[in-house]
């Protein structure tokens, strides 16, 4: 069966596995139908062009993308809220994908 809903977190590392986010697509698209929601996170380390050019020529042929608006995540997931745990990373995107 197919999966109701996908969350990946932490899976872009353009720098250590280039070929990486291909394999990553495709394992997306074997896992989903059109029912399933993917919620995908980017945390910006310098590669923002690159990741925007791989949504751009490559998952839109098979996913829309929309970003989750701020206001939808935990309180807690935004940097300097009170009870997180505090790291020294860029802030955190989330993306909804859909299958076309």
């Amino acid at each position: 069966a197919l999966a109701d809903v996908v969350v990946a977190a932490d899976v872009f590392h353009v720098l250590d596995n280039p070929g990486s986010w291909g394999k990553f697509l495709d394992t997306l698209i074997a896992l989903s139908a059109p029912h399933t929601l993917i919620f995908v996170t980017y945390t910006n380390c310098g590669h923002g062009k690159l990741f925007k050019r791989f949504l751009t020529q490559r998952v839109h042929k098979y996913f829309t993308t929309t970003p989750v608006a701020p206001f939808l995540l935990h309180p807690v997931a935004h940097p300097g809220a009170p009870g997180r745990l505090e790291q020294q990373i860029p802030t955190v995107q989330v993306f909804c994908w859909a299958r076309r």
